[in-house]
């Protein structure tokens, strides 16, 4: 069996952006379910979801061109956490 070692922590998630923010608003009871808002879901059975809110992938992507490339919303949440989790354990 492989050991795994966890040297810090991100978090993206509809409760908060960072570990700090999301561990802050989970303590207060806060959701981060709401209507969703990001497109128009006037065709589905379920109108609620945890969007994530108010985070700017180009705030986190660096590098040439980094402006430029079109990445997926999921995938670009999974890079701001890994810088995060870098900066945490430093």
């Amino acid at each position: 069996m492989k050991k795994i070692v966890i040297t810090g922590m991100g978090a993206v998630t509809p409760v908060g952006i960072g570990v700090e923010d999301y561990w802050n608003n989970i303590i207060a009871g806060k959701s981060g379910i709401d209507t969703i808002k990001s497109f128009d879901p006037s065709e589905l059975a379920v109108r609620f979801a945890g969007e994530i809110n108010n985070f700017v992938p180009t705030d986190y992507l660096q590098g040439p061109g980094a402006q430029d490339r079109p990445l997926y919303a999921v995938r670009l949440h999974r890079r701001r956490g890994s810088p995060q989790a870098e900066r945490r354990d430093r």
